[in-house]
């Protein structure tokens, strides 16, 4: 094989672990988020857990497909020697894109879940400012301050893979 297949097959290793991670790391907080809807005992509570539970579990499954998707895509590179420039600049626009796909549905789904939840809050309690910090100030600063950031991040690595993917294929290995 030559360079930029090798790198290629790196990156997409290094995809899977990653997608792993994130698939532990949801499926305990969804998990999480079961148990307390099963536990709580407030019922104005349960529609914003609802929403944040199908956002982590729809986490869980995209990954688990997309890790699908990478193992077949390892499969089928793996039997051929080296691919098109054209082929690796689709297959980086297609990891680019569900990264930006994923990370818009986790930001809607936890910003509404938060929002029903901040509402939930309100009306249990009456308190302005903790509906206003569960239901509108924490989903903000969670996007901005992490969520925007890693997802951002992803894309910079999809973006420097695909470069140094384009210049070893250009370059012969």
């Amino acid at each position: 094989m030559n360079g930029a297949t090798d790198r290629f097959l790196d990156f997409v290793l290094l995809q899977r672990r990653r997608n792993f991670r994130r698939v532990y790391i949801a499926g305990f907080v969804a998990a999480l988020i079961a148990i307390l809807l099963y536990e709580t005992q407030w019922l104005n509570l349960r529609a914003g857990l609802v929403v944040l539970l199908i956002g982590y579990v729809g986490d869980v499954l995209a990954l688990f497909l997309r890790n699908v998707q990478l193992l077949n895509d390892l499969d089928r590179k793996k039997t051929a020697a080296a691919m098109s420039e054209t082929a690796y600049a689709k297959w980086f626009e297609r990891e680019e894109l569900f990264v930006k796909h994923l990370a818009l549905f986790d930001a809607a789904c936890q910003l509404i879940g938060f929002l029903t939840l901040g509402c939930a809050f309100w009306a249990s309690t009456r308190s302005l400012w903790l509906s206003l910090a569960i239901g509108f100030v924490y989903p903000i600063t969670a996007y901005f301050g992490l969520t925007r950031g890693k997802s951002l991040e992803a894309i910079k690595r999809i973006r420097a893979a695909k470069q140094e993917v384009s210049l070893l294929n250009d370059g012969g290995g």
